[in-house]
């Protein structure tokens, strides 16, 4: 994992992990970022009946919304 992520936050963009939105979904919510190299990404997380995150899925995405 370091070998995979030293190099890019070592060279992060100026704008990386800024918040764009944070969203409702009906099964969960959506957040979207920026990523190490400020381009936009989305996050989305399901919950489980006790709160906990059940699944997490990342895409990088166009626009954010």
């Amino acid at each position: 994992m370091e070998s995979y992520w030293r190099p890019r936050l070592v060279q992060q963009a100026v704008s990386a992990f800024e918040i764009d939105a944070l969203f409702p979904t009906a099964d969960g919510i959506s957040l979207d970022y920026r990523g190490y190299d400020g381009l936009p990404v989305r996050t989305h997380f399901s919950f489980d009946d006790a709160g906990k995150i059940r699944l997490t899925a990342c895409v990088a995405i166009n626009k954010a919304a």
